[in-house]
Order: C-alpha cells, then sequence, then structure tokens
C-alpha cells in the first residue's frame, strides 16, 4: 500500500470509529428510557460492551497477526458499523446486553487494529500522523438524529 493510501485509510478509520461512538452516545439515555430499568441494572447491561471489548482485543491482535492489520480493521469496522444497530434499537434488556457484547467486540477489535495499522505505517511517514489521527476520532460530531425510533 502506498504510504499516502495508509496515511489516509488511518485517519478514516479513527474518524469512522469517532462517528460510530458519536451515534451511540446519545442514543444510551434513550434506551435506559425504552427498557424502562433501574440505573443500577442499566450499568450492569451497559458493562457488557466493556466484557466484548476485553475478550475481542486480544483475539483481534493474534488475527491481525495472521492476517494483517488492513483485514482485521476494514472487518471489524464494518460488524461495528452493522452491530451499532442491535443495541439501538433492542426491545429487552437481554437483547440489548448482547447488541453491547458484539458492538463491543468490534468497536475493541476495530480499536486494536486501527491502533496497529497506524503505527505500521507510521515510521513510512515523512511525519508522525498518529495524533492527527486520533484527533479525527475526537473531534467528530455526530452524523445525525439518533437512530433511535
Amino acid at each position: 500500500m502506498n504510504p499516502r493510501h495508509a496515511k489516509h485509510a488511518v485517519a478514516t478509520l479513527f474518524t469512522l470509529h469517532g462517528m460510530i461512538v458519536g451515534t451511540w452516545v446519545p442514543n444510551v439515555p434513550l434506551a435506559k428510557e425504552r427498557l424502562d430499568v433501574g440505573t443500577g441494572i442499566f450499568g450492569l447491561a451497559l458493562l457488557c460492551a466493556a466484557i466484548g471489548a476485553m475478550i475481542a482485543m486480544p483475539l483481534a491482535g493474534a488475527l491481525i497477526n495472521r492476517v494483517g492489520s488492513a483485514r482485521v480493521s476494514i472487518l471489524a469496522g464494518i460488524g461495528f458499523c452493522l452491530c451499532l444497530a442491535l443495541p439501538v434499537n433492542a426491545p429487552t434488556l437481554v437483547t440489548f446486553a448482547l447488541g453491547l457484547f458484539c458492538m463491543g467486540a468490534c468497536m475493541g477489535s476495530m480499536d486494536v487494529a486501527m491502533n496497529a495499522h497506524g503505527i505500521r505505517w507510521n515510521s513510512a511517514w515523512a511525519s508522525p500522523s498518529c495524533p492527527i489521527s486520533m484527533a479525527c476520532s475526537a473531534l467528530v460530531p455526530p452524523p445525525g438524529p439518533p437512530l433511535a425510533p
């Protein structure tokens, strides 16, 4: 891959990640209201995203060693986009927790893969751009209104 194309690809991955997270976060209070559960139970359900990420991150690292960071970044990014709809539209607490687990697994995998891809190509760039890529993730506003009905 051309280093210039890789630089744009990494920035795009970080931007996409920021957009997905920025789309999810405004839906958290809407999901709590829709599911009509207490704060403690809802907090435990939210923990499922972190559990999914913690399980998936080491697996993503192993997969990166086998097939490369670019492929894992693409697959995890697609999975993250698709999994966003699961907790946003979940009708029950169980489906919400399962959706968060899947979304967390994809989010964690994408985190590992896009950072590995950026580190791999950072040495080939004339100026380090990992901070610029991370800024793309942090400064992206949500792409539109919440997905919840």
